[in-house]
């Protein structure tokens, strides 16, 4: 039967080689790929076989035979259709019990499709037990041909490129560790390195890889002491890279002792004193190569003098101060702020008063004049004597006061005989009733209160003309 079939075949090919119109002569390429590039034992692959490069006359026959990796087993196949009466396709996954497959592809007309077309998938299973590592498809026996130019069939020229996959074991069944490793980046202080692992089942080569963590820098630090005007630094430098900070810090400052005194001070010039630092750089033995400010320097002020003998005393006299001064224990200088003085004694006058010259009588408005000897000084002395002052009688009225009126009264000086004159209040002015067993005003009229003011007005002026009299006497030698 199929010897029939493959006659019945041929011929409706030859008939058809001979009907087709002359054509160029071509070339065809069979590239085999796969869906994954790596698989695990146990799973599915599919594999399609494209056709590509066919610019001549089209394919009229396409032929090959699949071996299947040891272990690998068919699962399913689909193949490019002719139709009733386009040719016959056809695959025969053991072709002939051979364990082998078998695509045949009869175009009577020659497929003239450029391509790439796909002309079969086929999806495989891959063992167990498959063998780890790589792995692909054997494709043997491929033949094509088409119709010559000269209507006979001519076997094209062709190649084939075929795809391999990985067979590795799952996730779960690869073993990875360190002895099966190997650092292939060094981590440094700042970037990650890497290490790959090889799977260590054997045959299965996978390889996966994982970060190493940068190390970190490793700073050792360098310190240089701060001194009183010099900050400190501290510098970090790492051990296996070689980068470095610096820190900077702040001067000591100055640590002064105890204050010396270089001189001391008296009441009329200041001492001195200064004190040094204890800090180690400003106690080294060459003053030059010590800090600046190494010894602070104050001057002490001056002391109070001190109040001691007397330096000069002078009494006072008639006319001039008496004074006392007081020198210094320390320097002897006069201190003019510790004199005491006593007031001018003044001049005496004699206890008897014949031996008292009146010079010029005092009135009543100018003053007059004594001389005397001073019982003191024994100097001749004009002394003056105070004006009298004027001495007013009980007065007069000279003017009555009426209802509405005011009247008016006249004083006379019993001395020199001025007069003055002051006003009467008017009869209609009542005065304010006076309280019960207070005093009372005086009357309208009544002459006596004025008399005796009068009369001390003229006592008190006549003591003031002696008293400025006396002063000046007392103020001539």
């Amino acid at each position: 039967m199929k010897k029939v079939l493959l006659i019945a075949a041929v011929a409706a090919l030859v008939i058809t080689m001979l009907a087709a119109p002359a054509l160029a002569d071509g070339a065809v390429s069979l590239f085999v790929t796969a869906d994954k590039t790596e698989v695990h034992p146990g799973d599915e692959v599919t594999w399609t076989f494209s056709v590509a490069n066919n610019t001549g006359n089209g394919v009229g026959n396409l032929e090959f035979s699949v071996g299947l990796p040891a272990g690998w087993s068919h699962v399913s196949e689909k193949h490019i259709s002719l139709g009733e009466d386009g040719g016959r396709v056809e695959y025969n996954p053991d072709y002939r019990g051979t364990g082998r497959g078998m695509f045949v592809f009869n175009c009577y007309e020659g497929y003239e499709d450029a391509g790439p077309w796909t002309a079969l998938t086929l999806t495989v299973k891959v063992g167990e037990d498959a063998a780890l590592g790589a792995a692909s498809l054997t494709i043997s026996d491929l033949y094509t041909s088409y119709l010559g130019s000269d209507g006979m069939p001519k076997e094209q020229a062709s190649d084939k490129a075929v795809s391999a996959v990985s067979v590795t074991h799952s996730d779960e069944q690869h073993v990875w560790d360190e002895e099966h490793s190997e650092v292939t980046q060094e981590a440094t202080c700042t970037a990650a390195g890497e290490r790959t692992y090889t799977c260590a089942v054997e045959g299965c080569g996978k390889t996966k890889k994982e970060a190493i963590e940068a190390t970190g820098h490793d700073y050792q630090a360098s310190e240089t002491d701060a001194t009183c005007t010099k900050a400190g630094t501290t510098t970090y430098t790492c051990s296996k890279c070689g980068d470095s900070y610096t820190e900077t810090g702040k001067p000591l400052g100055h640590s002064y002792g105890e204050w010396v005194e270089d001189k001391k001070p008296t009441c009329t010039e200041a001492g001195t004193k200064h004190r040094d630092c204890q800090n180690a750089c400003c106690t080294v033995a060459d003053e030059s190569a010590r800090e600046e400010g190494w010894r602070e320097t104050e001057s002490i002020p001056t002391v109070a003098h001190e109040k001691g003998d007397v330096a000069e005393q002078i009494d006072a006299t008639c006319t001039e101060e008496g004074k006392t001064t007081y020198k210094c224990t320390m320097c002897g200088q006069v201190i003019d702020e510790w004199t005491e003085t006593e007031p001018a004694l003044g001049h005496l006058k004699p206890e008897d008063e014949s031996l008292i010259e009146t010079v010029t009588e005092a009135t009543c408005t100018e003053e007059g004049s004594i001389r005397y000897t001073c019982q003191r000084c024994m100097e001749e002395v004009t002394e003056a004597v105070p004006a009298l002052g004027h001495a007013w009688d009980e007065g007069k009225v000279t003017k009555e006061a009426t209802a509405s009126a005011k009247g008016e009264r006249t004083y006379t000086c019993t001395r020199c005989g001025q007069t003055k004159t002051e006003a009467i209040p008017a009869k209609g002015a009542a005065s304010k009733p006076a309280a019960t067993g207070g005093a009372t005003s005086p009357e309208t009229g009544d002459e006596t209160p004025l008399a005796l003011c009068a009369g001390a007005l003229a006592l008190c002026l006549g003591g003031l003309v002696l008293a400025l009299a006396a002063r000046k006497k007392r103020g001539v030698r």
